[in-house]
């Protein structure tokens, strides 16, 4: 996998139109360009998780699914589940808890889709 310097620095001769990467090339990616591409990224993965207070999934299959579990100590424990979700609603181990309150869906999200040369 390539370094991020050399994902950035793609993205920036990509962008003014140039065919490759040349490390010799006299323009290189400006800093505004570099904390651009880098917010954007940031934004884009912290997005992906949707909050059960805006929405549930609304197409059948397997979520992500995170959970605040509430306990006496003071401080609550988190935790993620690959889930099925049917009709809109949480169908996954946990049910019961979930029905108790014991656990406390908080954010769900698509898996995502991994290619093989991230790996």
């Amino acid at each position: 996998m390539k370094k991020l310097e050399d994902r950035i620095e793609a993205a920036w001769q990509k962008s003014r139109g140039e065919e490759s990467y040349d490390s010799d090339y006299p323009v290189k990616a400006s800093q505004n360009f570099i904390d651009g591409y880098l917010a954007g990224t940031k934004d884009s993965l912290a997005n992906q998780w949707h909050s059960m207070k805006d929405e549930v999934p609304k197409t059948d299959g397997r979520y992500l699914t995170l959970f605040r579990v509430k306990e006496e100590q003071t401080y609550d424990k988190y935790m993620i589940e690959i889930a099925p979700w049917r009709n809109g609603k949480y169908q996954g181990a946990y049910c019961m808890n979930v029905h108790f309150g014991q656990y406390i869906i908080t954010h769900w999200m698509p898996i995502p889709k991994i290619s093989i040369t991230d790996i």
